[in-house]
Protein backbone atom coordinates (compact mmCIF):
# COMPACT_ATOMS: atom_id res chain seq x y z
CA UNK A 1 0.00 0.00 0.00
CA UNK A 2 1.36 3.42 -0.50
CA UNK A 3 2.51 5.10 2.65
CA UNK A 4 0.57 8.24 1.79
CA UNK A 5 -2.58 6.50 1.68
CA UNK A 6 -2.43 3.44 4.27
CA UNK A 7 -4.16 3.92 7.65
CA UNK A 8 -1.51 6.11 10.09
CA UNK A 9 0.04 3.52 12.95
CA UNK A 10 -0.25 4.56 16.63
CA UNK A 11 1.18 2.74 19.85
CA UNK A 12 -0.29 3.87 22.85
CA UNK A 13 1.52 2.90 26.00
CA UNK A 14 -0.82 4.25 29.52
CA UNK A 15 0.52 4.62 32.87
CA UNK A 16 -0.36 1.12 35.10
CA UNK A 17 -3.36 2.76 37.73
CA UNK A 18 -6.66 2.30 36.33
CA UNK A 19 -7.78 5.64 36.36
CA UNK A 20 -4.88 7.08 34.07
CA UNK A 21 -5.44 3.31 32.03
CA UNK A 22 -9.09 2.73 31.45
CA UNK A 23 -9.41 7.06 29.96
CA UNK A 24 -6.21 5.92 27.42
CA UNK A 25 -7.62 2.73 26.47
CA UNK A 26 -10.87 4.83 25.13
CA UNK A 27 -9.06 7.55 23.39
CA UNK A 28 -7.32 4.53 21.56
CA UNK A 29 -10.74 2.99 20.98
CA UNK A 30 -11.85 6.20 19.30
CA UNK A 31 -8.60 6.65 17.41
CA UNK A 32 -9.79 3.14 16.06
CA UNK A 33 -12.59 4.10 15.32
CA UNK A 34 -11.36 6.76 13.13
CA UNK A 35 -9.07 4.11 10.64
CA UNK A 36 -5.88 4.29 12.85
CA UNK A 37 -4.13 1.17 13.42
CA UNK A 38 -3.90 0.82 17.25
CA UNK A 39 -1.77 -1.07 19.22
CA UNK A 40 -1.81 -0.78 23.26
CA UNK A 41 0.65 -1.77 24.89
CA UNK A 42 1.02 -2.59 28.63
CA UNK A 43 1.28 -5.74 30.86
CA UNK A 44 -0.73 -9.06 30.39
CA UNK A 45 -2.77 -8.61 33.85
CA UNK A 46 -3.77 -5.04 33.16
CA UNK A 47 -4.99 -5.97 29.71
CA UNK A 48 -7.72 -8.12 31.24
CA UNK A 49 -9.34 -4.86 32.32
CA UNK A 50 -10.30 -4.22 28.95
CA UNK A 51 -9.50 -7.04 26.27
CA UNK A 52 -13.64 -7.74 26.16
CA UNK A 53 -13.90 -4.08 24.76
CA UNK A 54 -11.32 -4.58 22.66
CA UNK A 55 -12.42 -8.24 21.28
CA UNK A 56 -15.86 -6.36 20.22
CA UNK A 57 -14.14 -3.07 18.51
CA UNK A 58 -12.37 -5.57 16.05
CA UNK A 59 -15.88 -7.47 15.57
CA UNK A 60 -16.91 -3.84 14.51
CA UNK A 61 -14.04 -4.15 11.98
CA UNK A 62 -11.50 -1.45 14.01
CA UNK A 63 -7.57 -2.39 13.81
CA UNK A 64 -6.88 -2.85 17.30
CA UNK A 65 -4.09 -4.93 19.39
CA UNK A 66 -2.83 -5.08 22.56
CA UNK A 67 0.42 -5.88 22.64
CA UNK A 68 0.83 -7.25 25.97
CA UNK A 69 4.58 -7.16 28.62
CA UNK A 70 5.58 -9.66 30.75
CA UNK A 71 6.10 -7.52 34.30
CA UNK A 72 8.60 -8.02 36.58
CA UNK A 73 6.65 -9.83 39.49
CA UNK A 74 9.48 -11.92 40.54
CA UNK A 75 12.80 -8.97 39.92
CA UNK A 76 10.62 -6.65 42.01
CA UNK A 77 9.56 -8.86 44.92
CA UNK A 78 5.82 -8.74 44.06
CA UNK A 79 2.70 -11.41 43.58
CA UNK A 80 2.03 -12.71 40.04
CA UNK A 81 -0.89 -10.40 39.15
CA UNK A 82 0.01 -7.26 41.28
CA UNK A 83 0.66 -4.94 38.47
CA UNK A 84 -1.39 -1.81 38.89
CA UNK A 85 -1.41 0.97 41.34
CA UNK A 86 -5.07 0.54 41.98
CA UNK A 87 -4.35 -2.71 43.58
CA UNK A 88 -2.07 -2.00 46.04
CA UNK A 89 -2.73 -1.93 49.48
CA UNK A 90 0.57 -0.79 51.30
CA UNK A 91 3.33 1.98 50.48
CA UNK A 92 5.64 -1.52 49.82
CA UNK A 93 3.67 -2.06 47.20
CA UNK A 94 3.33 0.93 45.47
CA UNK A 95 6.73 1.35 45.27
CA UNK A 96 7.65 -1.73 44.12
CA UNK A 97 4.75 -1.44 41.30
CA UNK A 98 6.92 1.65 40.62
CA UNK A 99 10.30 -0.31 40.12
CA UNK A 100 8.58 -2.16 38.11
CA UNK A 101 7.36 0.14 35.35
CA UNK A 102 10.67 1.56 35.31
CA UNK A 103 11.97 -1.80 34.67
CA UNK A 104 9.35 -1.82 31.66
CA UNK A 105 10.82 1.12 29.99
CA UNK A 106 13.86 -0.15 28.00
CA UNK A 107 11.32 -3.25 26.49
CA UNK A 108 8.64 -0.46 25.26
CA UNK A 109 11.46 1.61 23.64
CA UNK A 110 12.98 -1.28 21.77
CA UNK A 111 9.46 -2.20 20.93
CA UNK A 112 8.78 1.31 19.31
CA UNK A 113 12.16 1.64 17.92
CA UNK A 114 11.84 -1.93 15.94
CA UNK A 115 7.90 -0.97 14.68
CA UNK A 116 8.18 2.94 14.25
CA UNK A 117 5.04 3.63 14.00
CA UNK A 118 2.96 7.15 12.73
CA UNK A 119 2.69 8.49 16.61
CA UNK A 120 2.77 7.16 19.92
CA UNK A 121 0.37 8.25 22.58
CA UNK A 122 2.25 8.04 25.99
CA UNK A 123 0.87 8.32 29.19
CA UNK A 124 2.42 12.36 31.55
CA UNK A 125 4.37 10.03 34.18
CA UNK A 126 6.10 8.44 30.72
CA UNK A 127 8.18 11.21 30.85
CA UNK A 128 11.14 9.71 28.84
CA UNK A 129 8.89 9.14 25.46
CA UNK A 130 9.32 13.05 24.35
CA UNK A 131 12.79 11.87 23.98
CA UNK A 132 12.47 8.71 22.64
CA UNK A 133 9.55 10.19 20.20
CA UNK A 134 12.01 12.77 19.23
CA UNK A 135 15.00 10.55 18.31
CA UNK A 136 13.11 8.19 16.12
CA UNK A 137 11.53 11.41 14.62
CA UNK A 138 7.97 10.94 15.28
CA UNK A 139 5.26 12.66 17.53
CA UNK A 140 4.46 12.22 20.65
CA UNK A 141 1.11 12.84 22.32
CA UNK A 142 0.61 13.03 26.29
CA UNK A 143 -1.98 11.26 27.67
CA UNK A 144 -3.20 13.23 30.64
CA UNK A 145 -5.92 12.60 33.22
CA UNK A 146 -6.82 16.11 34.33
CA UNK A 147 -8.99 18.59 32.85
CA UNK A 148 -8.04 21.95 31.64
CA UNK A 149 -8.96 24.13 34.58
CA UNK A 150 -6.71 21.50 36.70
CA UNK A 151 -4.09 21.57 34.00
CA UNK A 152 -3.94 25.64 34.06
CA UNK A 153 -4.17 25.80 38.61
CA UNK A 154 -1.21 23.34 38.74
CA UNK A 155 1.03 25.57 36.19
CA UNK A 156 -0.07 28.59 38.09
CA UNK A 157 0.95 27.74 41.81
CA UNK A 158 4.23 26.40 40.41
CA UNK A 159 4.86 29.40 38.03
CA UNK A 160 3.51 32.28 40.83
CA UNK A 161 3.83 30.80 44.15
CA UNK A 162 1.13 32.56 45.21
CA UNK A 163 0.58 30.08 48.01
CA UNK A 164 3.55 31.61 49.77
CA UNK A 165 2.19 34.98 50.23
CA UNK A 166 -0.53 33.72 52.99
CA UNK A 167 0.06 33.56 56.48
CA UNK A 168 -2.26 30.21 57.45
CA UNK A 169 -2.81 27.04 56.07
CA UNK A 170 -6.61 28.09 55.38
CA UNK A 171 -6.12 32.13 54.60
CA UNK A 172 -7.79 32.03 50.70
CA UNK A 173 -5.47 33.63 48.06
CA UNK A 174 -6.89 33.78 43.89
CA UNK A 175 -4.40 31.88 41.56
CA UNK A 176 -3.26 34.84 39.15
CA UNK A 177 -4.15 35.20 35.73
CA UNK A 178 -6.76 32.54 35.68
CA UNK A 179 -9.96 33.20 34.61
CA UNK A 180 -12.60 32.82 37.12
CA UNK A 181 -11.03 34.13 39.93
CA UNK A 182 -10.19 30.68 41.59
CA UNK A 183 -9.63 31.17 45.06
CA UNK A 184 -7.37 28.61 47.06
CA UNK A 185 -6.15 27.27 50.58
CA UNK A 186 -2.30 26.31 50.87
CA UNK A 187 -3.71 22.95 52.75
CA UNK A 188 -5.62 22.08 49.57
CA UNK A 189 -2.61 22.02 47.80
CA UNK A 190 0.03 18.79 47.25
CA UNK A 191 2.86 18.43 49.84
CA UNK A 192 5.07 18.25 47.31
CA UNK A 193 4.16 21.89 45.80
CA UNK A 194 4.69 23.68 48.99
CA UNK A 195 8.07 21.51 50.36
CA UNK A 196 10.08 19.94 47.28
CA UNK A 197 10.70 16.80 47.38
CA UNK A 198 11.44 13.92 45.25
CA UNK A 199 8.03 13.66 43.10
CA UNK A 200 8.52 17.69 42.77
CA UNK A 201 11.71 16.43 40.46
CA UNK A 202 9.54 14.05 38.75
CA UNK A 203 6.75 16.90 38.10
CA UNK A 204 9.46 18.76 36.87
CA UNK A 205 10.83 16.69 33.93
CA UNK A 206 6.93 15.32 33.45
CA UNK A 207 6.29 19.38 32.36
CA UNK A 208 9.36 19.60 30.76
CA UNK A 209 8.42 16.43 28.62
CA UNK A 210 5.20 18.07 27.99
CA UNK A 211 6.56 20.73 26.57
CA UNK A 212 8.50 19.04 24.34
CA UNK A 213 6.16 16.60 23.03
CA UNK A 214 3.95 17.40 20.10
CA UNK A 215 0.76 18.15 22.59
CA UNK A 216 -1.72 17.15 25.14
CA UNK A 217 -5.15 14.72 24.61
CA UNK A 218 -7.39 15.65 27.14
CA UNK A 219 -10.74 13.76 28.46
CA UNK A 220 -12.95 16.98 27.78
CA UNK A 221 -15.01 18.51 25.98
CA UNK A 222 -14.15 22.47 24.56
CA UNK A 223 -17.36 24.00 26.14
CA UNK A 224 -16.96 22.81 29.78
CA UNK A 225 -13.59 24.82 30.01
CA UNK A 226 -13.83 27.08 27.16
CA UNK A 227 -11.78 29.72 28.94
CA UNK A 228 -9.13 27.60 30.90
CA UNK A 229 -8.67 25.46 27.24
CA UNK A 230 -8.16 28.54 25.96
CA UNK A 231 -5.72 30.12 28.37
CA UNK A 232 -3.52 26.71 28.11
CA UNK A 233 -3.18 26.86 24.35
CA UNK A 234 -2.93 30.56 23.81
CA UNK A 235 -1.47 32.30 27.20
CA UNK A 236 0.82 28.67 28.17
CA UNK A 237 1.05 28.11 24.93
CA UNK A 238 1.04 24.36 25.00
CA UNK A 239 -1.05 22.58 22.27
CA UNK A 240 -4.30 20.64 23.21
CA UNK A 241 -7.10 19.14 21.87
CA UNK A 242 -10.31 18.33 23.85
CA UNK A 243 -11.38 14.90 22.68
CA UNK A 244 -13.96 13.72 25.27
CA UNK A 245 -15.41 12.72 26.94
CA UNK A 246 -13.64 9.23 26.05
CA UNK A 247 -16.00 7.37 27.67
CA UNK A 248 -18.91 8.56 26.17
CA UNK A 249 -17.26 8.26 22.68
CA UNK A 250 -17.43 4.80 23.28
CA UNK A 251 -20.52 4.56 24.76
CA UNK A 252 -22.91 3.51 22.17
CA UNK A 253 -20.15 0.83 20.83
CA UNK A 254 -20.30 -0.73 24.25
CA UNK A 255 -22.72 -3.56 25.34
CA UNK A 256 -21.19 -4.15 28.65
CA UNK A 257 -23.16 -6.28 31.54
CA UNK A 258 -23.81 -3.18 33.38
CA UNK A 259 -27.24 -4.10 32.76
CA UNK A 260 -27.14 -7.11 35.15
CA UNK A 261 -26.13 -5.67 38.31
CA UNK A 262 -28.82 -5.92 41.10
CA UNK A 263 -28.10 -2.26 41.67
CA UNK A 264 -30.13 -1.54 39.07
CA UNK A 265 -33.10 -3.34 39.84
CA UNK A 266 -32.90 -1.74 43.29
CA UNK A 267 -33.13 1.72 41.53
CA UNK A 268 -36.01 0.82 39.54
CA UNK A 269 -37.89 0.42 42.29
CA UNK A 270 -37.37 4.05 43.16
CA UNK A 271 -38.74 7.53 42.50
CA UNK A 272 -36.70 9.84 39.88
CA UNK A 273 -34.32 11.64 41.22
CA UNK A 274 -34.58 10.24 44.97
CA UNK A 275 -31.63 8.34 45.67
CA UNK A 276 -27.85 9.59 46.51
CA UNK A 277 -25.14 7.70 44.82
CA UNK A 278 -21.71 7.83 47.48
CA UNK A 279 -18.69 6.97 46.07
CA UNK A 280 -15.05 7.96 46.70
CA UNK A 281 -13.09 6.02 43.83
CA UNK A 282 -10.46 3.70 44.03
CA UNK A 283 -7.95 5.07 45.53
CA UNK A 284 -8.98 7.02 48.46
CA UNK A 285 -8.76 5.67 52.06
CA UNK A 286 -10.76 6.71 55.67
CA UNK A 287 -10.69 5.64 58.68
CA UNK A 288 -12.60 3.64 60.63
CA UNK A 289 -13.85 6.60 62.57
CA UNK A 290 -15.23 8.56 59.37
CA UNK A 291 -16.58 6.18 57.92
CA UNK A 292 -18.48 5.37 60.47
CA UNK A 293 -19.37 9.11 60.56
CA UNK A 294 -20.43 8.88 56.71
CA UNK A 295 -22.40 5.69 57.57
CA UNK A 296 -24.91 7.70 60.04
CA UNK A 297 -25.07 10.82 58.45
CA UNK A 298 -26.48 8.83 55.38
CA UNK A 299 -28.80 6.74 57.93
CA UNK A 300 -29.97 9.54 59.65
CA UNK A 301 -31.27 11.24 56.24
CA UNK A 302 -34.63 10.61 54.56
CA UNK A 303 -32.61 10.32 51.39
CA UNK A 304 -32.07 6.44 50.00
CA UNK A 305 -28.64 5.79 48.80
CA UNK A 306 -26.59 3.50 46.69
CA UNK A 307 -22.75 3.49 48.91
CA UNK A 308 -19.95 2.24 47.16
CA UNK A 309 -17.20 1.10 49.45
CA UNK A 310 -13.52 0.29 48.18
CA UNK A 311 -12.55 -2.64 50.65
CA UNK A 312 -12.46 -3.65 54.34
CA UNK A 313 -9.07 -2.90 55.25
CA UNK A 314 -9.51 -0.19 57.20
CA UNK A 315 -11.72 -1.68 59.88
CA UNK A 316 -12.51 -0.03 63.51
CA UNK A 317 -11.11 -2.03 66.93
CA UNK A 318 -13.88 -4.59 66.59
CA UNK A 319 -12.74 -5.55 63.14
CA UNK A 320 -15.59 -3.93 61.16
CA UNK A 321 -15.63 -1.48 58.54
CA UNK A 322 -18.44 -0.12 60.51
CA UNK A 323 -20.17 -0.82 63.13
CA UNK A 324 -22.51 -3.87 62.56
CA UNK A 325 -26.02 -2.65 63.65
CA UNK A 326 -25.72 0.25 61.33
CA UNK A 327 -24.73 -2.16 58.47
CA UNK A 328 -27.69 -4.37 59.13
CA UNK A 329 -30.35 -1.64 59.97
CA UNK A 330 -28.51 0.05 56.45
CA UNK A 331 -29.53 -3.68 54.71
CA UNK A 332 -32.83 -3.94 56.33
CA UNK A 333 -34.31 -1.00 56.24
CA UNK A 334 -33.68 -1.18 52.44
CA UNK A 335 -33.77 2.83 52.58
CA UNK A 336 -29.73 1.85 51.30
CA UNK A 337 -27.56 -0.17 49.51
CA UNK A 338 -24.35 -1.24 50.18
CA UNK A 339 -21.85 -2.58 47.02
CA UNK A 340 -18.31 -3.60 48.10
CA UNK A 341 -15.73 -3.81 45.35
CA UNK A 342 -16.77 -2.72 41.72
CA UNK A 343 -19.81 -1.03 40.97
CA UNK A 344 -21.16 0.12 37.18
CA UNK A 345 -20.71 4.03 38.06
CA UNK A 346 -22.11 4.92 34.65
CA UNK A 347 -25.08 2.67 34.87
CA UNK A 348 -25.90 3.77 38.25
CA UNK A 349 -25.57 7.69 37.51
CA UNK A 350 -27.57 7.49 34.10
CA UNK A 351 -30.59 5.90 36.36
CA UNK A 352 -33.52 8.19 36.18
CA UNK A 353 -33.88 7.46 40.28
CA UNK A 354 -30.09 9.33 41.18
CA UNK A 355 -30.35 12.87 41.72
CA UNK A 356 -27.26 13.57 43.52
CA UNK A 357 -23.92 12.20 43.64
CA UNK A 358 -21.20 12.45 46.75
CA UNK A 359 -18.24 12.31 44.97
CA UNK A 360 -14.18 12.80 46.12
CA UNK A 361 -14.29 14.29 42.57
CA UNK A 362 -12.05 12.50 40.55
CA UNK A 363 -11.95 14.00 36.94
CA UNK A 364 -13.36 10.60 35.70
CA UNK A 365 -16.43 11.11 38.03
CA UNK A 366 -16.82 14.30 37.59
CA UNK A 367 -17.46 14.04 34.14
CA UNK A 368 -19.24 11.28 34.35
CA UNK A 369 -21.64 13.14 36.44
CA UNK A 370 -21.53 15.66 33.83
CA UNK A 371 -22.19 13.16 31.07
CA UNK A 372 -24.98 12.22 33.26
CA UNK A 373 -26.72 15.31 34.40
CA UNK A 374 -26.29 14.98 37.88
CA UNK A 375 -24.79 17.34 40.14
CA UNK A 376 -23.17 16.59 42.95
CA UNK A 377 -21.51 16.93 46.32
CA UNK A 378 -18.25 17.55 46.72
CA UNK A 379 -15.52 15.89 48.86
CA UNK A 380 -11.82 16.34 46.98
CA UNK A 381 -9.20 14.15 48.95
CA UNK A 382 -5.75 14.12 46.78
CA UNK A 383 -4.57 14.34 43.07
CA UNK A 384 -6.12 17.36 41.13
CA UNK A 385 -9.50 16.90 43.37
CA UNK A 386 -9.56 19.89 44.77
CA UNK A 387 -9.03 21.44 41.31
CA UNK A 388 -12.15 19.33 39.84
CA UNK A 389 -14.19 20.72 43.26
CA UNK A 390 -13.18 24.43 41.71
CA UNK A 391 -14.58 23.50 39.02
CA UNK A 392 -17.83 22.36 39.87
CA UNK A 393 -17.91 25.55 41.65
CA UNK A 394 -17.76 27.62 38.24
CA UNK A 395 -19.82 25.40 36.88
CA UNK A 396 -22.92 26.07 39.66
CA UNK A 397 -23.37 22.09 39.47
CA UNK A 398 -21.40 21.26 43.16
CA UNK A 399 -22.04 21.42 46.60
CA UNK A 400 -18.86 21.61 48.66
CA UNK A 401 -19.06 19.16 51.79
CA UNK A 402 -16.18 20.42 53.84
CA UNK A 403 -12.98 18.67 52.91
CA UNK A 404 -9.86 21.06 53.56
CA UNK A 405 -6.95 19.23 53.78
CA UNK A 406 -5.37 17.28 50.64
CA UNK A 407 -3.90 13.84 51.43
CA UNK A 408 -1.16 11.60 49.59
CA UNK A 409 -3.83 9.28 47.69
CA UNK A 410 -3.84 5.61 49.05
CA UNK A 411 -3.18 7.31 52.35
CA UNK A 412 -5.77 7.54 55.10
CA UNK A 413 -7.55 10.85 54.47
CA UNK A 414 -6.46 14.13 56.90
CA UNK A 415 -9.67 15.86 56.68
CA UNK A 416 -12.17 14.69 58.55
CA UNK A 417 -15.91 16.12 58.10
CA UNK A 418 -18.28 15.17 60.75
CA UNK A 419 -22.05 13.79 60.37
CA UNK A 420 -23.55 16.99 60.12
CA UNK A 421 -21.43 18.51 57.55
CA UNK A 422 -21.92 15.49 55.24
CA UNK A 423 -25.78 15.77 55.90
CA UNK A 424 -26.03 19.41 55.09
CA UNK A 425 -24.37 19.01 51.83
CA UNK A 426 -26.69 16.15 50.86
CA UNK A 427 -29.93 17.74 52.01
CA UNK A 428 -28.93 20.79 49.82
CA UNK A 429 -27.99 18.93 47.04
CA UNK A 430 -30.39 16.77 47.13
CA UNK A 431 -32.94 19.76 48.08
CA UNK A 432 -36.26 21.20 46.48
CA UNK A 433 -35.35 24.48 47.12
CA UNK A 434 -34.07 27.48 44.05
CA UNK A 435 -30.41 26.80 44.10
CA UNK A 436 -30.93 22.92 43.80
CA UNK A 437 -33.18 23.54 40.98
CA UNK A 438 -30.52 25.81 38.92
CA UNK A 439 -27.89 23.29 40.20
CA UNK A 440 -30.11 20.26 38.25
CA UNK A 441 -30.65 22.76 35.37
CA UNK A 442 -27.24 23.63 34.84
CA UNK A 443 -25.88 20.19 34.87
CA UNK A 444 -28.91 18.96 32.35
CA UNK A 445 -27.86 21.83 30.31
CA UNK A 446 -24.03 20.46 30.44
CA UNK A 447 -25.02 16.74 29.85
CA UNK A 448 -26.85 17.69 26.69
CA UNK A 449 -23.61 19.35 25.78
CA UNK A 450 -21.52 16.27 26.27
CA UNK A 451 -23.53 13.96 24.17
CA UNK A 452 -23.64 16.70 21.23
CA UNK A 453 -19.61 17.04 21.19
CA UNK A 454 -18.88 13.41 20.59
CA UNK A 455 -20.99 13.08 17.65
CA UNK A 456 -20.17 13.67 14.20
CA UNK A 457 -19.74 17.48 14.16
CA UNK A 458 -19.48 18.26 17.76
CA UNK A 459 -16.38 19.63 19.08
CA UNK A 460 -14.85 16.76 20.38
CA UNK A 461 -15.38 14.15 17.18
CA UNK A 462 -14.08 17.92 15.04
CA UNK A 463 -10.59 18.03 17.24
CA UNK A 464 -9.88 14.07 16.30
CA UNK A 465 -10.57 14.45 12.66
CA UNK A 466 -8.43 17.30 13.10
CA UNK A 467 -5.56 16.19 14.79
CA UNK A 468 -5.80 13.22 12.61
CA UNK A 469 -5.66 14.90 9.72
CA UNK A 470 -2.25 17.03 10.55
CA UNK A 471 -0.80 14.10 11.76
CA UNK A 472 -1.11 12.13 8.14
CA UNK A 473 0.03 15.98 6.61
CA UNK A 474 2.47 15.42 8.92
CA UNK A 475 3.97 11.80 7.65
Amino acid sequence: MDSENRPLRAYFIPYLTTSHLMPQVDMAMIFAAHGVDVTIVTTYFNSLLFQKSIDKAITRGHCINVHKLKFPFREVGLPEGLENFSDATSDEHRQKIGKGVSMLQKPIEQFIRDNRPDFIVADMFLYWASDLASDIGIPRLTSHGMGHLALCAADCLLRYGPHKTVQSDKEPFLLPGLPGKIQMTRSEIAEWIKVPNAYTSLMQMINESIRKSYGVLVNSFYELEKDYADHYRNVLGIKSWSIGSVRLFNARNDSGNDDKHDCLTWLDSRNPNSVVYVSFGSLCSFSSAQISEIAKALDSMNHPFIWVVRNEDKENDDGEWLPRELEEKITKSKKGLIIKGWAPQMSILQHPAVGGFLTHCGWNSVLEAIEAGVPMATWPLGADQFYNEKLTQVLGVGVKVGSEAWTQLLEESRSYVEKEKIEKAVNELMGGGEEAKMRMKKVKELSVIAKAAVKEGGSSYSNVTALLDELRQRR
